[in-house]
């Protein structure tokens, strides 16, 4: 259903007996998020939580593209960092009264630490980007891994899908 859907859903799994932590966490990859992001900033401000945007990068995903030596990564880092403060800005400025905070992490695995941080969250929202396998579509590794093992509800965001509200 995740694969195939038109609209924003909310896969509920994990751990029902844990305490809320007030937080609601975008997997962000760039300012092309931007549509989708506002869906998971109002389910913040539906919450009464706070938005934070992580955005995570594969450092082994770099290695001998553009760059050979793992000394660039601090400089990819810092775009990262950058490119996610954008996209925190923008929210902030249609969502004024919710408190947005962004992270960047790298690492080797992006759905490791995805995973790792729905133990942090209440909901974890990603937007899709569906490959077209066999006979229909389906989800990315990421979003398949956040949905067989996080510890939050996921809400997996169509490709295309774009909020019609202006953020209030």
């Amino acid at each position: 259903m995740a694969a195939r859907t038109e609209v924003p859903v909310v896969v509920v799994r994990g751990e029902t007996d844990r305490p809320a932590t007030g937080v609601v966490t975008a997997a962000v990859h760039g300012t092309s998020d931007l549509d989708w992001l506002l869906i998971a900033a109002a389910e913040a401000q539906v919450r009464k939580a706070s938005l934070r945007l992580l955005n995570v990068t594969n450092v082994l995903g770099y290695v001998g593209r553009f760059t050979t030596m793992l000394d660039s990564m601090g400089e990819i880092t810092e775009e990262k960092v950058h490119e996610t403060a954008d996209v925190a800005d923008r929210v902030r400025k249609l969502y004024p009264d919710l408190t947005v905070t962004h992270d960047v992490e790298t690492g080797t695995s992006v759905p490791g630490i995805l995973v790792e941080a729905t133990t942090l969250t209440d909901l974890l929202v990603m937007g899709a980007r569906n490959r077209v396998l066999g006979s229909g579509a389906a989800l990315g590794r990421v979003p398949h891994a956040l949905l067989h093992h996080g510890h939050c509800p996921v809400q997996i965001v169509p490709p295309g899908y774009a909020t019609a509200g202006d953020g209030g």
